[in-house]
């Protein structure tokens, strides 16, 4: 899952633990890279190796996008939801519906201490975690987990971001300025840029 904060001038790589998007579970999903301009972005999807879990390294023939939309980060109620929407509505098709991809869905979504212990087999190894800056991390606490408030832990390589799924309607629909503030999100050229990355990346009929 590659995301862009409208504010900032970065890409950020998170990899969702069991190879799709949660439904009606939790998984862990782990900031893997943060890359600083659209080339190295590309570079990284022309790549056949590439890291795709915590443990291994798979053989990757080429990147697929499966959709390319908006997202917002939403305090609500004293929990963070992500909010997804993808650019075009259209027929979710069997290979979306594989890696539970749909036209807009959401996720609670909470940010682990790296300095707490993960279940056995779960979450990155003591190599890969990251120390936030003090600041963030006088945030956290003791804690193990909280609310990814701010979104600013998101920013760094080693994040652990448990996501819950969640459905959406009733928040969206409480709530009108959300999808009057999707709407206002600017589109970028990524979709683009994407397709003229030759032999690495195709797209589904969904775009």
């Amino acid at each position: 899952m590659i995301i862009k904060p409208d504010n900032l001038f970065h890409y950020i790589i998170r990899i969702v633990g069991r190879k799709h998007l949660p439904k009606n579970a939790s998984y862990f999903c782990f900031v893997t890279k943060i890359l600083e301009n659209l080339d190295d972005l590309l570079n990284i999807l022309r790549k056949k190796d590439y890291q795709k879990s915590t443990q291994d390294e798979t053989d990757l023939t080429e990147a697929h996008c499966l959709g390319i939309g908006k997202y917002l980060i939403i305090d609500h109620d004293g929990h963070i939801h992500s909010y997804y929407k993808l650019d075009v509505r259209s027929i979710i098709s069997d290979v979306q519906e594989q890696f539970n991809l749909k036209n807009e869905g959401g996720y609670i979504v909470s940010v682990k201490n790296p300095h707490q212990p993960s279940p056995a087999g779960v979450g990155l190894s003591s190599t890969q975690k990251y120390s936030y800056p003090s600041l963030l991390q006088e945030k956290v606490g003791d804690c193990r987990f909280l609310p990814l408030n701010p979104p600013d832990f998101i920013n760094y390589e080693g994040a652990e971001l448990p996501l819950i799924s969640q459905k959406m309607s009733d928040i969206v629909g409480k709530e009108p300025k959300i999808c009057k503030c999707i709407k206002a999100i600017a589109n970028d050229d990524l979709a683009r840029y994407l397709k003229e990355v030759d032999g690495a990346i195709t797209f589904v009929d969904v775009l």
